[in-house]
């Protein structure tokens, strides 16, 4: 009868209290920043794709992360000494944006950052599309829909042909009118073959 007694008496607690699942991965309040994600970046999991102008990896969109992520280089015959262009597109589902680049603390900001083997070097900065006013309270600026940033890239004379990795990290946190959801911060890899003269 004690026994009986002392689990009623749990339950109940339990009921007043209450009992929580699982920890929900959404920050329910869009003018809520989240802490910066974690420095270890794990390379995304990407899909490499190529035709007979570009090379590129691609993060998909998925239910938890409406942002799909793409890194370009061309796939033409490249020689050392040359310059070409890379691009870095971001696909946001419908109702949700990413704040610009040039967002303050505590806002998370859109970042892109390329790294790139000896012998290549970013030539000026990255062309951006224009922001957009937020639909959110504060009216902040963010990016929509489609947005391609490009930047040019010269390779020294001194590069020897041969197969080359270029890596792109981004963070990103993607907000609709209801929510925030966890930052993103990845990397996505591309290789680029620089042929013979």
């Amino acid at each position: 009868m004690r026994i009986f007694k002392r689990s009623v008496f749990l339950v109940g607690l339990l009921g007043l209290v209450g009992c929580s699942g699982p920890v929900d991965s959404r920050v329910e309040t869009p003018s809520l920043a989240v802490p910066h994600p974690s420095t270890n970046v794990k390379p995304a999991e990407s899909v490499a794709e190529s035709d007979a102008t570009d090379v590129k990896s691609v993060k998909p969109q998925s239910a938890e992360d409406p942002v799909a992520v793409s890194f370009r280089v061309p796939n033409n015959a490249l020689h050392a000494g040359d310059t070409f262009e890379i691009s870095v597109d971001f696909e946001i589902a419908m109702s949700y944006e990413i704040r610009d680049r040039n967002a303050p603390p505590p806002a998370i900001s859109t970042l892109i950052e390329l790294e790139l083997p000896n012998g290549f070097d970013a030539i000026e900065d990255w062309s951006e599309p224009a922001s957009v006013r937020s639909e959110l309270p504060d009216g902040h600026m963010a990016y929509v829909g489609k947005t391609s940033f490009t930047r040019r890239v010269r390779m020294a004379d001194s590069v020897v042909p041969g197969q080359y990795d270029l890596s792109c990290l981004f963070r990103y946190q993607a907000c609709n009118p209801r929510q925030c959801l966890r930052p993103v911060e990845s990397k996505l890899n591309v290789s680029l073959t620089i042929r013979p003269d």
